[in-house]
């Protein structure tokens, strides 16, 4: 099983709340149709016991059951529509991402 992890940060013309918004209700249920998708968690991140500021506006998982699952996903237009639609409420520049291979310890 393969966990696609993006490190997202929101477009600077929206605040928190909307982009949270946004994120759950307009890009999640486009990026849930993407093909062999197993499981979408979104981490909407809020200020830590200090008031201070996250260093990100959120965090994503998508899980696949292999490379090919994913490749497959993003080459698919419904991957194709899930990026465009990024977009419109990600910083893309700042966003980033990574891939990993989960091994439960405990």
């Amino acid at each position: 099983m393969l966990k696609m992890m993006f490190f997202v940060h929101r477009r600077p013309n929206l605040d928190a709340k909307a982009f949270s918004k946004y994120w759950r209700e307009t890009h999640a249920p486009i990026a849930r149709k993407l093909p062999g998708l197993r499981r979408y968690i979104q981490h909407h991140t809020v200020l830590g016991p200090d008031d201070s500021e996250p260093l990100y506006d959120g965090i994503a998982e998508m899980w696949y059951d292999d490379a090919a699952a994913l490749e497959q996903a993003m080459a698919a237009p419904e991957g194709q529509a899930a990026q465009e639609d990024a977009k419109k409420c990600m910083d893309l520049e700042r966003t980033t991402f990574v891939v990993v291979d989960q091994n439960l310890v405990i």
